[in-house]
């Protein structure tokens, strides 16, 4: 993978190593109080394709001219020492809580936000027509909300591949498993 600039020097090509950067944001870390009228945010997940900037420096020396075309043409984190890539972000929510509250998918979903209804509507009907032996037990129910590549990295693959990533390496419930269910 390769960044391109134009510095007074001439056209510059970078090579780049990309890594994965994880974060996980919930208001509520210990044992919320789950009832429905509570104020429960979902877990939310953050998930990017980086590369270190400091690598980038050390193999190239990267000089003020060229730090400043960076900030221009790419993503830079709000530290500034990564390049993003790409970014996902995913909503979790735990059956455990919903089974807590007493409210179908559906019912819960359409109260945090009206898009997510529709997911949470699959999400019941999967249940009551037992189209798979018991999809959330000990799991949760994931809506990713946006995933973005930045125009300059032009590959097909990068956005399913980070999904894919995502769900092999951080997020999985008490038996490993990982359904996906899509919508239309």
């Amino acid at each position: 993978m390769h960044i391109d600039l134009l510095t007074s020097n001439g056209r510059r090509e970078y090579e780049v190593l990309p890594s994965v950067a994880y974060e996980t944001y919930c208001e509520h870390i210990d044992f919320p109080e789950v009832d429905f009228n509570s104020v429960i945010d979902p877990i939310v997940h953050t998930i990017k394709l980086v590369s270190n900037l400091e690598l980038i420096n050390d193999e190239y020396e990267i000089t003020d001219e060229i730090e400043e075309q960076l900030k221009k043409k790419y993503w830079i984190d709000e530290n500034g020492d990564r390049l993003i890539i790409a970014k996902m972000t995913m909503t979790e929510f735990p059956n455990n809580w919903r089974e807590r509250m007493g409210v179908s998918w559906s019912y819960w979903l359409d109260a945090i936000d009206g898009d997510h209804m529709v997911i949470g509507s699959r999400a019941d009907e999967i249940i009551d027509r037992e189209l798979y032996d018991n999809p959330f037990d000990n799991g949760s129910l994931y809506y990713i909300d946006d995933i973005t590549v930045h125009d300059s990295f032009d590959y097909d693959d990068i956005e399913t591949d980070l999904i894919r990533y995502t769900f092999r390496n951080f997020i999985q419930n008490d038996a490993g498993q990982v359904r996906q269910f899509t919508h239309e």
